[in-house]
């Protein structure tokens, strides 16, 4: 058990994406349409990044991973505790190689998003309008909720 919580704790790394502030000149200024337009773009591209992923994970996981965000960890943790108890032996099977799955979530994302993604967000470190405009974009497509939820404990960090 301990183990999936340290594979949805790497999930969570990437919520470190939308907390980064760097004040060391790494900020770039950019008219409002280029601001927001690159905003849109890139908030798709992790939508399609990350939300490709998780969704591919057993619905017990994508459940846990919400109750993490929405409700906290102790109580989502009791509850998939007991979902994974009432399972079949099977997919119970099925979870675990999820959760041994999720242990390599940063990989896997490197290799399906490529590395370019990180230092597309990085150049915009601490500009909170960009983070604004790309928060709202992602909060009105329910294809994106596990990005928009995972950005959204990022900010609150």
């Amino acid at each position: 058990m301990k183990n999936l919580f340290l594979g949805v704790l790497m999930l969570f790394s990437v919520a470190t994406l939308a907390q980064r502030a760097d004040d060391k000149g790494r900020k770039k200024q950019k008219g409002d349409d280029e601001l927001g337009k690159d905003a849109t773009e890139l908030a798709q591209k992790m939508c399609d990044c990350i939300d490709g992923i998780v969704k591919q994970y057993h619905p017990s996981l994508q459940d846990l991973m919400k109750d993490m965000i929405e409700i906290g960890e102790a109580e989502a943790q009791t509850k998939f505790a007991e979902k994974l108890g009432g399972m079949s032996a099977d997919e119970q099977a099925k979870v675990m190689v999820d959760i041994e799955r999720m242990q390599k979530f940063e990989t896997e994302m490197s290799e399906k998003c490529g590395d370019n993604l990180e230092a597309e967000y990085r150049k915009y470190d601490g500009n909170k309008e960009f983070e604004e405009k790309m928060m709202a974009y992602l909060k009105t497509l329910p294809e994106c909720s596990f990005t928009y939820k995972i950005m959204l404990l990022g900010q609150k960090k």
